[in-house]
């Protein structure tokens, strides 16, 4: 042989996951024969065992891997969609911790909002008080009878709509002076008062803040 290193070197880089069938069949005859073993090549040369064993240990492997490559494959595809399912997995708690977030701006824009409810709440009260006072006063001075009694007519058929008037008022002094005009319209006239009216609070027709205030 004229060159022993590019020859060993060429045995070392053999692809042993890639022998095609039919050069696998015709080394099958040889590897199956009983004398063809590394220790009865020995007896006639030691090259001629190392390279047998070679050929021997090529082809076993050639075979295992034929048989674990479909399962290394499975073990891929199962690992991609395991990585994949993980993706979505992250992506859906993003979306759940997003929500999250959204539920507690809320709750915590009903707070407030039930706060202010409160608050007009206590006022009506106070203003109720106000209406007994009125009544006790028009009983104890009969010369003004009369105008007390339109006085307590007024404020009762204003009963009904005043905590939701007061609460529109207090929405807007405590809110919508950093907007503008537009804007501030858009809050009290559409939103605001769609939304007293959905939750059974009544306002007077045509319930202007300003007037109120």
């Amino acid at each position: 042989m004229k060159s022993v290193d590019k020859f060993r070197s060429q045995l070392e880089n053999f692809d042993g996951k890639s022998i095609p069938e039919e050069q696998i069949s015709l080394l099958k005859k040889y590897v199956d024969d009983p004398e063809f073993k590394s220790e009865t090549m020995a007896t006639k040369s030691a090259a001629a065992a190392s390279l047998c064993n070679w050929v021997i240990n090529i082809f076993e492997f050639n075979r295992i891997y034929v048989k674990v490559k479909p399962l290394m494959e499975s073990v891929e595809t199962a690992k991609a969609s395991k990585d994949a399912a993980m993706a979505r997995l992250e992506d859906a708690q993003r979306k759940v911790d997003e929500i999250e977030f959204q539920l507690k701006m809320l709750n915590k824009e009903f707070d407030e909002a039930n706060d202010e409810k409160c608050k007009a709440e206590q006022e009506a009260e106070e203003l109720t008080s106000r209406k007994n006072l009125a009544k006790r006063l028009i009983d104890g001075l009969a010369s003004e009878n009369v105008r007390w009694g339109e006085e307590v007519k007024k404020l009762t058929s204003n009963k009904k709509t005043v905590v939701g008037d007061c609460i529109l008022a207090a929405g807007f002094v405590s809110y919508v002076g950093a907007f503008d005009k537009e804007l501030r319209e858009e809050l009290w006239k559409n939103q605001w008062t769609a939304d007293l009216k959905s939750r059974g609070i009544s306002i007077s027709d045509g319930s202007d803040p300003m007037d109120v205030l």
